[in-house]
């Protein structure tokens, strides 16, 4: 491990509201640190302690309420996307894009040369074992290869500091264990300084040389543990002798006061801390007096997320905007606009699907160093792209039928006319000849966005 500093944490308090207000939450408070370029530290302590809030500040994703953090010896001050790469907790992976595209985003947001994209990209995948599925989309891979390929795009950045948000904290033991090997094994291989959030002591004890133990909120780092273990470490090291005099007494020969940390195996009920996006690890702790799995299900309750947004037609002739909001055709001549009803809802839609994008994309973008129009039309554009088709497909529909109604009630010319003029002078022929052609009109535009929907849904 080199001596110089390669992380400066001075002080660092973080709160959430202001104080008085019911939902003020102080997650940090005068929180000190240093850590040493090519170390790997593990920060662990109860939920709600403001580990993840830390590492969100350490990554310029969280602004402290107050004190610094230092990277060499540059203030941080927002995201440093060539000195600091992150990888989250939840799947940050791009859904629209392969594994390869994903891992070159990152470099291409950073204005690395397409031919450089091309090596790193590559050679960060066969790192982490991949190399055969670059061409696989996220939802094809499992939920280890999924943290796999975050790895790899994180590396592909070849920054010097690597943070990760309790990685593996949804994988299975076996995986984890996997997954915490080849860590060890990128550690010896390369300088790069690594903070490690993990709710397993045990899997921080396997992976760290230092563990900041931290306290319940407001989260202080209480003590460090050494873990005096060189790298790679390997599976026998947990049965060793030295792995459990570790994890279980403290440094001064004291037991660990139960329900301070957990000591139990890696195979853990996880619940996730926040992002370091500015929200609370937990706004009310709502779990008090109650056993881990029941707190988990309420911490989910409480900061469970909009998956989608669902829009369905109503029963009337036009349903535009919001639930029990139906425009019926009234008995006086209308005539209605094509554009304005197909820009009504395609507006709609677009304003939803932007509305309802997951928050982890934009702040993985961020991090990685994304401009206002690199979001755009990478993240955003993309991500709101399936729920602005339905809205392009609403927008044809309801105006198709709006055009046909409006032509039938109060105009003289037009298809709609024309096929109401056949039916009363009995021409059956060409009457259904012109409804024929208003419906391969139809099936044309469903054909046109249904390509887009499935270009979208890749």
């Amino acid at each position: 491990m080199a001596g110089d500093v390669a992380i400066r944490i001075r002080d660092v308090s973080h709160q959430f509201g202001e104080k008085g207000d019911p939902r003020f939450v102080q997650a940090l408070l005068d929180t000190s640190l240093e850590i040493a370029r090519g170390e790997l530290l593990c920060l662990i302590g109860p939920s709600g302690c403001g580990k993840s809030t830390l590492l969100g500040i350490i990554g310029g994703l969280t602004e402290p309420s107050s004190g610094t953090v230092e990277v060499g010896h540059r203030q941080v001050r927002g995201p440093l996307p060539q000195e600091i790469a992150y990888v989250f907790q939840e799947n940050a992976l791009f859904p629209w894009s392969t594994v390869i595209e994903n891992v070159k985003l990152g470099m291409m947001f950073l204005g690395v040369p397409k031919i450089e994209r091309e090596k790193r990209a590559h050679r960060s995948l066969e790192t982490v074992g991949l190399a055969e599925f670059a061409d696989y989309y996220p939802g094809q891979l499992s939920g280890g290869m999924r943290q796999r390929a975050a790895l790899a795009r994180a590396l592909s950045l070849e920054t010097g500091i690597l943070l990760m948000d309790e990685p593996f904290g949804a994988l299975d033991e076996q995986t984890r264990m996997v997954l915490g090997e080849d860590l060890s094994v990128l550690l010896s291989r390369t300088d790069k300084t690594i903070v490690f959030v993990t709710h397993s002591l045990g899997e921080a004890v396997f992976l760290a040389d230092r563990v900041a133990v931290f306290s319940a909120r407001p989260g202080r780092i209480k003590e460090i543990i050494e873990v005096d273990e060189p790298h790679p470490r390997k599976p026998d090291f947990i049965t060793s002798e030295k792995f459990t005099r570790i994890r279980k007494p403290g440094p001064v020969g004291e037991p660990r006061r139960p329900g301070a940390v957990s000591d139990r195996p890696a195979r853990v009920l996880v619940c996730p801390d926040d992002l370091g996006t500015g929200q609370p690890d937990s706004v009310a702790q709502p779990g008090h007096g109650v056993s881990g799995a029941e707190r988990c299900a309420q911490d989910r309750r409480v900061h469970r997320r909009p998956s989608g947004h669902t829009h369905r037609a109503g029963g009337g002739v036009l349903h535009l905007g919001g639930p029990g909001h139906r425009h019926r055709l009234s008995d006086q001549p209308v005539v209605l606009s094509d554009r304005r009803v197909r820009a009504a809802a395609g507006r709609h839609h677009t304003i939803a699907g932007f509305g309802y994008i997951d928050k982890i994309f934009i702040v993985s973008a961020r991090s990685m160093g994304a401009s206002n129009y690199q979001l755009f039309r990478w993240v955003l554009l993309p991500a709101a792209f399936p729920v602005i088709v339905t809205g392009l497909r609403m927008g044809f529909t309801v105006a198709l039928l709006a055009i046909l109604g409006s032509e039938t009630i109060a105009s003289l010319a037009g298809l709609g006319h024309r096929i109401v003029h056949l039916a009363e002078s009995m021409d059956m022929a060409r009457m259904f000849a012109y409804i024929t052609f208003a419906v391969a009109i139809a099936a044309f535009l469903n054909a046109v966005v249904s390509s887009l929907e499935a270009k979208g849904k890749r």
